[in-house]
């Protein structure tokens, strides 16, 4: 019958083409010309109804169920794999036929099972099969596309998804369902929904990227290019059974398919890297990046890397360790990856541009044609041609015949949707509509024309607005007609008439909220209901005599030529700006023509913000009313009608602007000038580069087989600091200094040569190259301006003159300057091997940043060398200087030279060298104290701080004038004496800055301090302090007087109690603040003394929150995050963190089993990084737990969680302590949640042995 039918389109083709372009363009102008006319169409699911009115199925909702089984929401639901066995809910399993009796017993005949990696069977009814065996989001919009439709065809539809193949997959797919089907408002949300609701928690880095990447989708640029993968290198690559990779393969999939294999013959290979290098390999959506070893004809698979492309642009991308997905069993293990593992990807971008392969268009048939193409049966093809010999739509027939819709209910069905508008023609693209004609001319004869034609006018495009549309139940819920009418309600009463005014009025009036008159309001009831209101006490209380003429005067005022309330409102702001500034704003012309110098920068915004535009002086002219009658604001509007005095207020607003930010911008050239040159031309930035160099090819060709390098890119600089030799503290930078200071001590002014360049690093010359252009443009316009204006004031237009003269010569300077600069960096970017379409900024932030550590590397090394001079090292933390016997650090010379400065000559030998003992000690006294301050604050480095307080400590004024975050350089001359340098100013540089602020005028104010012997309460004086209460009793006074005894109080900063209170807002914050929270917890290296503060504060918020799980989440994050912290010293209060945590693992309250999971992995983490510095810890720990086990009268849920804890410590303690008590667990107590854990163990450790 099709070969038939195809025939016949064949033939009747010819004689249909001349009537084809007609026919579309008919359509297409009908279309587009209702779809202007239309309000919208519904978005929202339809229901289908029978007969009788109602709906098609009330579902069973008492249905008990026992499968592994999870709804996400009353129309989706997640299963277990089917499978022939009984249904195992630990292994996530259901038997077929179960499961299959459950859902047609709830669902009937109105559910949906998509099925994921599986050969097609009969298990269910209506089935859905998809492959999906890795990240592919071109699959996942599809299935997404497809629920999305057939949840759209009847709200009562349930989509059934079975849980087959890779678990973060799968998660992918739910979370990208829900996003699309506007279930939750970003995938991230959605991915939280389904972990939650199936008490899970694998989450990769691979998942949380694919969840951005779906996100990003819908905000997807407007243009994408093409885009070749150029270049992959593999760093730090693992061994296999001890030996290196030497034979790899690299596979790259795209979209779920093989693209290219790569092997030994294309890819550069050593101890370290491997390096593949393609060219012109174009590559678009997902990838699967694979690497395999082969060896004696057996392949490897080390690792696979998935990505998405359009999430990337023209560069190098670097994915780490965590970034691949270690949670198939094709790969390696983790454990066999160093720490430093780095893939690098290098992908090239040309100007041609692509599509969007993913379209996430929300279109209803396309949708239903998704759905139609996955069915897993077949449907009767005469039935379907029959429907579209009748004109009905081909996708809707199909669509139903594959849900099992008899014929005549399928029309009934199809015209309901064409009734309700739900199929959204005029949402259509233009080539859809042409390509939907096309297959219809195709598919019909002249008398189908008239059918189509019937179709059009059936289908609601020619009378849009007779029809209601149903929509889902929206937050706000609106009654019908039917139930207002049983309210008995009566109909609206009649507008009030206009009411004299009385002879009182009320000093304000009462500022409430109305609503508008409605036959439906409640209000609409109380006309039988009587109120007698005492008006002669209401006037007494609230109201004052009425000067009844103004007030008619001002509502007879109210009346509004221009309808803009936004525009009259923000003109009234500038008008009362104005008249504070005591401008006249009723003769705005004398002002800007005689005193425009008195005028500021935001009186001239105000002035032009009164000013009518052209439109507005249109409106006026137009106006046929009174001029009285019109309100104040457009009053002063009207009289202002001059085009040259807007013509000048422009001028002068960019005469303001301009004077404001012109020496702004010459300043940044003059310093980017100066820092430009300076790198060109200095000398010792060569010879720094040049000892890079060669330190480079030392490592890389002297002592590694590698080629000898020409140059480097500027960014290796960093790499300096991060090659470490065979001690921590051997860098290659410390080794780099260390050259250079005894081969060029002098080189180490280059950090004073380009000391500006900190302060210019990072202004991009392109952005000032835009506010110059603005300049420029705004200058143009008052030229064009000024010969237009037709003004008599002749000062004023002297003014204009000369400041247009000056402008046009300033901007005319500045030009000619940034293109000189623009010649430098150019230049730079050239010599330093960088792109010129990239920014300079790039190279001036890695200079800047390596110049800062050079200084403060050299000045460590100063520092240490002068010391070395007296001081011998001890194992002490710090120098000792009380080790020093025979050697005086002050010499009688020195305290003579002293004494000479001071105005003493005559001071005998003797006394001299007394003195100099006396200070050698009292210096050393101070340096010890102060050494006890550094051991405190647990640093290694004396500071300036610690020598202030040891001074304070003997009661010794501190040391002013000295900044503790710069290093002091001592210099020498002949005589044996050191100074302090004083800094050099560049006397050219400095006059050539712009002047700083005039300082305000000092002031005198004066206040008592007594009246009479009383001091006032006033803020100049200090608060009166309380008198202390005496006490008579004996034992108080002893107790006061132990009171007194000295304490050193625990007293925090006020930036440590903000920084407290802020952790712990945000502990109980939103998600993303919760995130700030725990990576403050985790990374921040200054929160020692905060520790038993945060310590107590979180066991307090347990107890509080006991049976809040989401809570208990937190804190128990927030304890990993602190126990993780590398910056802190955390082992003193390890015994007040485990009762809380172990609190989480045992506690009876504790409902949820994630939660007792998470509190495991903390106690595992305490447990395997501290048990071998303290001796009692991994007793206690293995006690509390084997007690909490073993014990009859803890509840299922304590045991259980002991016995989790147990078994994730150590394979030592599965045997030692789990086996051989297990019997005895089995034989007395034998909780079934439990027990079967507990096989489940035993199990794993025999197979594990075998």
């Amino acid at each position: 019958m099709d070969q038939n039918f195809t025939k016949e389109l064949i033939q009747k083709e010819n004689t249909l083409v001349k009537e084809k372009l007609q026919i579309k363009n008919t359509i297409l102008d009908r279309i587009n010309a209702l779809a202007k006319a239309s309000s919208s169409f519904i978005d929202k699911p339809i229901t289908i109804s029978n007969k009788t009115g109602q709906s098609r199925i009330d579902f069973d909702n008492s249905i008990k169920y026992d499968f592994d089984m999870s709804f996400l929401t009353e129309n989706i639901l997640v299963i277990g794999q089917c499978w022939n066995n009984v249904t195992e809910k630990m292994s996530g399993r259901n038997n077929h036929k179960d499961i299959k009796a459950f859902l047609d017993k709830k669902y009937k005949s109105f559910y949906t099972v998509w099925r994921l990696n599986t050969t097609k069977d009969d298990i269910f009814r209506n089935c859905q099969y998809f492959e999906l065996t890795d990240y592919n989001l071109s699959t996942i919009v599809r299935i997404c596309k497809s629920i999305k439709g057939y949840l759209s065809f009847d709200p009562k539809n349930v989509v059934v998804l079975e849980h087959k193949g890779t678990k973060n997959v799968f998660a992918l797919l739910v979370s990208c369902i829900l996003r699309y089907c506007k279930i939750v408002s970003n995938t991230n949300e959605a991915l939280n929904l389904y972990l939650q609701t199936t008490n899970q928690q694998f989450i990769s880095n691979t998942l949380n990227r694919y969840v951005q990447y779906f996100d990003n989708f819908y905000k997807r640029r407007e243009n994408y290019f093409k885009k070749q993968l150029h270049q992959i290198i593999i760093t730090t690559l693992p061994k296999i059974d001890n030996a290196r990779i030497d034979n790899p393969m690299i596979v790259i999939y795209q979209n779920g398919e093989f693209l290219k294999t790569f092997t030994k013959n294309d890819i550069v290979i050593d101890q370290f890297y491997i390096i593949l290098t393609v060219e012109a390999f174009f590559v678009c959506g997902d990838l699967k990046i694979a690497l395999f070893q082969s060896d004696k004809g057996k392949t490897i698979q080390i690792f696979e890397l998935y990505l998405n492309t359009y999430d990337y642009g023209h560069g190098l991308y670097r994915f780490l360790l965590d970034d691949l997905d270690f949670n198939t069993n094709k790969c390696l293990p983790r454990k066999k990856f160093e720490d430093d593992f780095s893939i690098d990807v290098v992908f090239f971008e040309d100007e041609t541009k692509i599509s969007f392969i993913y379209n996430l268009e929300d279109n209803f048939i396309n949708n239903l044609n998704i759905l139609n193409e996955h069915f897993g049966r077949n449907i009767d093809v005469e039935v379907l041609k029959k429907l579209n010999d009748d004109g009905y739509d081909r996708v809707l027939s199909k669509t139903c015949l594959y849900l099992g819709f008899g014929i005549e209910e399928t029309k009934k069905i199809i015209d309901h949707f064409y009734n309700k508008g739900a199929i959204k023609s005029l949402d259509m693209k233009k080539e859809e509509i042409e390509i939907f004609v096309d297959r219809k001319i195709k598919e019909e004869d002249t008398h189908q024309k008239n059918t189509l034609n019937f179709y059009i006018q059936n289908s609601g495009l020619e009378n849009l607005s007779n029809y209601t549309y149903l929509e889902t139940i929206p937050d706000k819920i609106e009654f019908t007609n039917e139930f207002l009418q049983s309210k008995k309600t009566k109909s609206l009463p009649p507008k009030a008439k206009k009411k004299p005014l009385e002879n009182f009025t009320v000093k304000k009036p009462f500022h409430w909220v109305t609503i508008p008159k409605s036959p439906n309001s409640i209000f609409n009831e109380l006309e039988n209901i009587s109120i007698n209101i005492d008006y002669t006490k209401f006037e007494e209380w609230f109201c004052e005599p009425a000067n009844t003429e103004i007030f008619v005067k001002e509502l007879e005022k109210d009346v509004s030529v221009l309808k803009d309330t936004r525009r009259i409102f923000l003109v009234s702001l500038s008008i009362k700006s104005l008249e504070k500034r005591k401008i006249d704003i009723y003769n705005l012309s004398n002002v800007i023509y005689k005193n425009s110098n008195q005028l500021e920068y935001e009186d001239l915004l105000n002035i032009k913000t009164i000013l009518p535009t052209e439109k507005e002086k249109n409106i006026m002219s137009s106006y046929k009313g009174s001029f009285n009658d019109i309100n104040e604001v457009e009053k002063i509007m009207f009289k202002i009608d001059d085009i040259d005095l807007k013509s000048v207020i422009d001028i002068l607003i960019f005469e303001r602007k301009f004077y404001e930010d012109n020496k702004i911008v010459e300043n940044i050239l003059l310093d980017t000038k100066i820092v430009y040159e300076k790198i060109l031309n200095s000398n010792n930035l060569r010879i720094i580069l040049k000892a890079v160099l060669e330190l480079g090819n030392t490592a890389n060709y002297k002592y590694y087989n590698r080629k000898k390098a020409f140059g480097f890119k500027i960014t290796s600089l960093y790499i300096l600091q991060i090659f470490k030799g065979k001690k921590s503290n051997q860098t290659l930078f410390s080794f780099l200094v260390n050259s250079l200071i005894k081969q060029k001590p002098e080189i180490f002014q280059i950090t004073k040569e380009l000391s500006l360049i900190h302060k210019i690093k990072n202004e991009d010359i392109f952005t000032t190259k835009d506010r110059i252009n603005a300049f420029i443009n705004d200058y143009n316009n008052c030229i064009r301006i000024f010969k237009c204006i037709n003004v008599d004031e002749k000062d004023l237009l002297i003014h204009i003159n000369q400041f247009l003269s000056y402008s046009y010569t300033f901007l005319k300077d500045i030009t000619v300057k940034y293109k000189e600069i623009y010649v430098y960096s150019s230049i730079i970017k050239r010599k330093f091997g960088e792109n010129e379409k990239e920014s300079i900024t790039d190279i001036l932030n890695v200079l800047s940043s390596f110049l800062l550590k050079l200084e403060d590397e050299y000045l460590s090394f100063r520092i240490i060398e002068q010391q070395t001079i007296y001081i011998s090292q001890k194992n002490h933390p710090f120098f000792s200087l009380y080790t020093l016997k025979n050697v005086m650090l002050f010499s009688k010379e020195t305290l003579k030279a002293f004494a000479q400065s001071k105005g003493i000559t005559n001071v005998d030998d003797d006394a001299l060298r007394i003195l100099a003992q006396d200070l050698e000690y009292r210096i050393k006294e101070v340096c010890q104290e102060a050494g006890k301050f550094m051991l405190c604050s647990r640093r290694t480095k004396l500071s300036i701080d610690d020598v202030n307080y040891a001074l304070q400590s003997r009661n010794v004024e501190p040391l002013y004038g000295y900044d503790p975050q710069d290093s002091l350089v001592f210099k020498n001359i002949p005589s044996n004496i050191y100074y302090v340098p004083d800094e050099e100013l560049d006397l050219e540089e400095f006059l050539n800055r712009p002047l700083p602020k005039i300082p305000l005028p000092t002031s005198l104010h004066s206040h008592w301090l007594a009246i009479e012997g009383v001091q006032p309460q006033i803020p100049q004086n200090p608060l009166p302090l309380e008198k202390p209460i005496i006490k008579k009793d004996l034992l108080m006074s002893y107790q006061e007087e132990a009171e007194l005894k000295s304490q050193n109080k625990h007293v925090l900063s006020k930036e440590l109690q903000l920084y407290f209170d802020k952790i712990v807002l945000f502990m109980q914050g939103s998600d993303n603040e919760r995130e700030i929270a725990l990576e403050c917890m985790e990374k921040e290296s200054g929160i020692q003394q905060l520790i038993p503060y945060f310590i107590q504060n979180f066991s307090e918020f347990i107890i509080k929150n006991i049976f809040n799980s989401k809570n208990l989440t937190t804190i128990i994050k927030m304890y990993e995050s602190l126990l993780k912290n590398q910056f802190i010293f955390i082992d003193p209060y390890l015994h007040q963190i485990l009762p809380a945590i172990l609190t989480c693992v045992i506690g009876k309250s504790i409902e949820n089993d994630t939660i007792r999971i998470s509190a495991s992995n903390v106690v595992k983490y305490v447990y395997n990084r501290f048990s071998s510095s303290y001796n009692t810890l991994a007793p206690r720990v293995l006690n509390t737990l084997t007690r909490t086990w073993l014990d009859k009268s803890k509840n299922e849920n304590s045991q259980y969680g002991a016995l989790y804890c147990l078994s994730i410590l150590s394979d030592n303690i599965l045997e030692t302590v789990i086996l051989k008590n297990s019997e005895k667990y089995k034989n007395e107590i034998n909780n079934r949640k439990v027990t079967d854990f507990l096989n489940e163990l035993v199990e794993k450790y025999k197979g594990n042995n075998l």
